[in-house]
């Protein structure tokens, strides 16, 4: 089974009632590498890409940014990849860019692909919030949370108009309409801070 994994992280992605400034991208790309970046260079297991989805709005901004070299800045949607894409299946793995994986997340959904030939969705439902400002953590359980994955047969990542319009939603659309499994509890952090 050929399983290409890609974790997404929305950076300054237009959204229907938010619309992020200048200083938020260039904040927002510190924080990033501040912590998210760390949480997935330590996983254990290492194969996957890192899309960093950026808008058109502050390309500027995000090409001119300093990046690590596993980051690969996506603009648009990918379409001409997934049409061409020649892997069983390709595992798009969701977290927002100030947030933490234990170091083990990854390989947990790694283990979890199993072929099918519809969408199947990965959930971490149950997880831990970082206060910073606050110095303490919690609890973060969440009925439709952003940690999801969703494994995508050939067949159907294929078809662009059905992937545009499936995958490319608010977090809390995308896993209602898929197979769910939950997966196992406190592997996700999510950072709570000033920004």
């Amino acid at each position: 089974m050929n399983v290409k994994h890609i974790v997404v992280i929305y950076l300054d992605w237009d959204r229907a009632k938010v619309r992020v400034t200048p200083k938020w991208v260039m904040d927002r790309i510190k924080l990033f590498h501040k912590f998210t970046l760390q949480s997935l260079l330590n996983q254990t297991f290492q194969d996957f890409e890192i899309w960093m989805m950026c808008s058109d709005r502050y390309a500027d901004i995000t090409k001119a940014a300093e990046w690590h070299p596993r980051i690969k800045r996506v603009y648009g949607r990918a379409s001409m990849f997934f049409q061409s894409a020649e892997h069983d299946f390709i595992a798009m793995t969701r977290m927002d860019s100030d947030d933490l994986y234990h170091k083990d997340a990854l390989a947990e959904v790694a283990n979890n692909v199993h072929p099918s030939d519809k969408v199947e969705c990965l959930i971490f439902r149950k997880n831990l919030a970082w206060n910073v400002e606050g110095k303490y953590i919690g609890r973060h359980i969440r009925q439709s949370p952003p940690f999801f994955t969703q494994v995508w047969p050939k067949k159907l990542y294929r078809k662009w108009e059905y992937f545009n319009n499936t995958f490319y939603v608010s977090h809390g659309k995308a896993t209602r309409k898929h197979p769910i499994q939950e997966l196992s509890e406190n592997k996700v952090c999510v950072v709570k801070h000033e920004r």
